[in-house]
């Protein structure tokens, strides 16, 4: 008989899945197509399904008693030791073995016979009372499709050790770490032998776990928001379309990648696209938290190449996990100081692993850790939960909202997380926020709290349009606290108003154009910016408005790309309102803005904006290339010597071929001057030192420390045509990377973003 063929070794495992009948669809159809041209993988799956059905044949089994067994072996044991007509009880002498019953020229004893045919039946009791016990294990770990609470995902000691060579899992955020874990007494990463790798040891063989899938088994990449993504099939269109199960790793798939991972001889891009893979969701393991934990955490990986990579493809596959586990992990890094030298890669990696948690159990552990952290480390939690897929859901509601009304009405927190924690809470759509807000924007006792009441209101207004008329009657409320001299609030009612894009905001917002109406110059230039972002018109004067309101207008679709017109009698820049009492203008003069008239056309539109300033303005012009070149030491008045000087300034400067562009140094200038309420941005590039996330989260963070946050209205100039359009676009990953980048930083702000 010939030997049978080996089959190809990397189907060995799609062979024994299909046998089982778990391999998903499109492995099954890969294993079909491989099959056909296959004899060895043909044959061996044919000896697979030989054995399966051999052990499913077996039949009914009777268990025996342990110790019952023990002594039926123990008496067999005695009978066959025993001499023939030793006793009594001996075996009568039976008749000579036939020529049947002789092999290889021995005689078969009856007696020995049946010793070996028991042994044989008590191994097959073996195996098929295992592979009962696995069957059992199953179905009870699908117990919670049928309402069962899930089994554990985290070991228990009794269960399972940690290996010695990896650093235990971080406590949850809500225990405090032992004293031993701070971080100055960990080892330094340059004191570790780098010839000594971890060996991780060997695990007992569970068998494969099937798991129900969580709601998002690959969570967008980008800081796109969920309701922002368009359907792209049926599982999007349909969210309660089943999705298959998720199969879980061996544990040893698991070690045999991790020490991949461990190995100095693996290529270092290599590592980086393993370690992020431990993101898939069948690599939901204790071992596979624990290493993730230790590379994020404790720089396990921190004396190999690439290490700042290393520690952020594990936070993104942390992310890519989505579980509480993982939000345990995340949430321990978050309560830690960031590094300072990587402080924005990291944490613009940190926050969109938050923002990817897809369980309302992390969703709700991540909400109500903001509440314990310092100002900064909680604007990043916060963030996350904006980024997140928040909007109107059924059952309980969103999992974040009791977090957040906990941090929102418990007035600890600093006035910057108040006012960003009332915008998040709105953007849930939960209709519990709504009766927080009616009682914030009206008696809060801070104006922060009445700030984030009123940003709260617009954004809820915009994911829930049936609460749309509530909102607008609380807003309307904030605007008249407002006239009691608040001007933060009178500012936050207006964003909100603009934030709702609601066709019944804008009669409010034209009558806040009127300075017989509305007295304060900001809060009426912001009023006019929010006409012209949600309606794509210009008007000089609010009687123009209303004129225009009379003849009941349709409006453009908000996200349609629009071109803006010059207005007669209006003060522009790059045809935006330019009607601030505090404005900076912060201007690219790299190497790139020499080219297609690009330079030549902003100093235009400099010129135009600074010229027609009253002393009543106060204004700063920046510059800007490898570092900021400031006019002033600061925001001065628009006198006819300093509106000379800035022109004289601006007409001397060229673009440098040889310039790179530093965004991020430029505009935290800008914000640093307490007094501008509005930043006119103007580039034609990226930022030469960091990613658009890192540089978004870098300016969203300076700008929501400050006592009113400023609004930045980005200009993106490609060419020294004239015209200008208006772009409301969601956030979208395919986007250029200029557009995507300008386009964040206005919406992060409230602003307005156009581009020619």
């Amino acid at each position: 008989m010939a030997e049978p063929l080996d089959p190809c070794p990397d189907q060995v495992e799609r062979l024994s899945a299909s046998v089982d009948d778990a391999l998903p669809p499109a492995e099954a159809r890969a294993l079909t197509a491989h099959l056909a041209g296959c004899e060895a993988c043909r044959d061996h799956a044919a000896r697979l399904r030989r054995v399966v059905e051999a052990v499913r044949a077996a039949g009914p089994l009777v268990v025996v008693p342990e110790a019952a067994l023990a002594a039926r072996l123990a008496a067999l044991d005695g009978r066959l030791a025993a001499p023939q007509g030793a006793g009594p009880e001996a075996a009568p002498p039976g008749p000579a073995p036939t020529a049947v019953e002789v092999r290889a020229g021995r005689p078969i004893l009856w007696g020995e016979s049946a010793w070996q045919l028991l042994r044989l039946l008590v191994g097959l009791t073996f195996v098929v009372a295992g592979a009962l016990l696995l069957e059992a294990k199953w179905a009870q770990l699908r117990a919670p499709r049928e309402g069962q609470p899930p089994a554990p995902l985290v070991p228990t000691p009794a269960t399972e050790a940690p290996p010695p060579d990896l650093p235990p899992p971080p406590p949850p955020p809500d225990e405090p770490p032992p004293a031993d874990e701070a971080p100055s007494a960990r080892p330094d990463p340059d004191d570790v032998d780098p010839d000594v790798q971890p060996i991780p040891p060997e695990p007992p063989d569970r068998g494969p776990i099937v798991v129900p899938p969580r709601p998002q088994d690959e969570p967008p990449a980008d800081l796109t928001r969920a309701r922002d993504r368009r359907p792209e099939g049926p599982d999007e269109a349909d969210p309660q379309a089943p999705r298959p199960e998720v199969v879980l790793a061996q544990p040893a798939d698991v070690e045999r990648l991790i020490a991949s991972i461990l190995d100095r001889g693996t290529d270092p891009q290599q590592r980086l696209s393993q370690l992020r893979s431990l993101g898939d969701p069948r690599f939901r393991l204790p071992l596979a938290y624990r290493f993730l934990g230790a590379v994020l955490l404790d720089g396990a990986l921190d004396a190999y190449p690439l290490p700042n990579d290393c520690r952020r493809a594990a936070c993104g596959a942390l992310g890519a996990l989505g579980t509480e586990p993982a939000a345990q992990v995340l949430l321990a890094a978050l309560s830690r100081p960031a590094r300072p030298a990587h402080r924005d890669a990291d944490d613009a990696a940190l926050c969109a692993a938050l923002a990817a948690l897809s369980e309302d159990a992390g969703v709700d552990r991540l909400a109500r850790a903001v509440a314990g952290l310092d100002e900064e480390r909680g604007l990043l939690g916060l963030r996350a939960l904006a980024m997140g897929p928040r909007g109107p859901r059924g059952g309980g509601g969103d999992p974040a909202v009791d977090g957040l009304l906990e941090l929102y009405g418990g007035l600890r927190a600093t006035p910057a997380l108040l006012r960003e924690a009332g915008a998040v809470l709105g953007e849930t759509g939960d209709a519990r926020a709504l009766a927080a807000f009616a009682i914030a924007i009206s008696a809060g006792k801070t104006t922060a709290v009445r700030q984030g009441a009123a940003l709260g209101l617009g954004a809820l207004a915009a994911v829930d349009p049936p609460s749309a008329p509530a909102c607008l009657d609380g807003l309307r409320a904030g605007l008249r606290r407002a006239e009691r001299d608040d001007p933060g609030l009178a500012l936050a009612c207006v964003r909100g108003l603009r934030r709702s894009g609601a066709r019944e905001a804008l009669p409010l917002l034209i009558e806040l154009t009127d300075p017989k109406v509305e007295r304060r110059g900001p809060v009426r230039g912001l009023a006019l910016e929010a006409l012209v972002a949600l309606t794509g018109q210009a008007h000089a004067d609010a009687d123009a408005w209303r004129t225009w309101w009379r003849g009941d207008p349709a409006l453009p679709r908000p996200r349609d790309l629009r071109p803006l017109a010059e207005a007669a009698g209006l003060q522009q820049f790059f045809r935006l309102p330019a009607q601030a009492d505090g404005v900076v203008f912060v201007v690219d003069v790299s190497g790139s803005m020499g080219h297609d008239g690009r330079w030549e056309r902003a100093r235009a539109e400099l010129r135009r904006a600074i010229e027609p300033m009253t002393p009543r303005v106060r204004f700063q012009v920046l510059l800007f290339r490898d570092a900021p070149l400031r006019v002033f030491d600061g925001l001065v008045r628009a006198t006819d010597a300093n509106r000379a000087r800035a022109l004289r300034f601006i007409d001397q400067q060229r673009p440098l071929p040889v310039a790179r562009t530093a965004i991020g140094r430029a505009l935290e200038d800008a914000l640093d001057l307490a007094a501008a309420e509005t930043i006119y941005f103007v580039s034609d590039g990226i930022d030469a030192e960091q990613d658009d996330a890192a540089l978004r989260l870098r300016v969203a963070r300076r700008n929501a420390q400050r006592a009113v946050p400023a609004r930045i209205h980005t200009v993106l100039v490609r060419t020294g045509a004239e015209e200008v359009s208006l772009d409301e676009g969601p956030d979208d990953p395919t986007a250029p990377i200029d557009v995507r980048l300008m386009r964040g930083l206005a919406r992060d702000s409230g602003g307005v973003f156009v581009r020619n």
